[in-house]
């Protein structure tokens, strides 16, 4: 086995996920929809939720994502 080329780290997100963050929202809706929903109203519910998240000034919860090579990763 061998080792990953990059370390992959996980960590708080930070304002500066904000873009990758929202870019993975229109993955969502590949996992299926649920009936009486539609793809778009599950990404945008998504991204809402995620927007409200990067504006809080204290959000309640924590983000993680993980970072490889000084980029985010997932």
């Amino acid at each position: 086995m061998t080792a990953p080329p990059h370390p992959v780290i996980i960590r708080p997100a930070h304002a500066g996920d904000r873009g990758f963050v929202l870019a993975a929202t229109a993955r969502l809706a590949a996992f299926g929809v649920p009936p009486g929903r539609s793809a778009p109203e599950i990404v945008e519910g998504e991204a809402r939720t995620l927007r409200a998240y990067f504006e809080a000034a204290s959000p309640p919860e924590t983000m993680l994502v993980a970072e490889a090579a000084g980029e985010p990763s997932g």
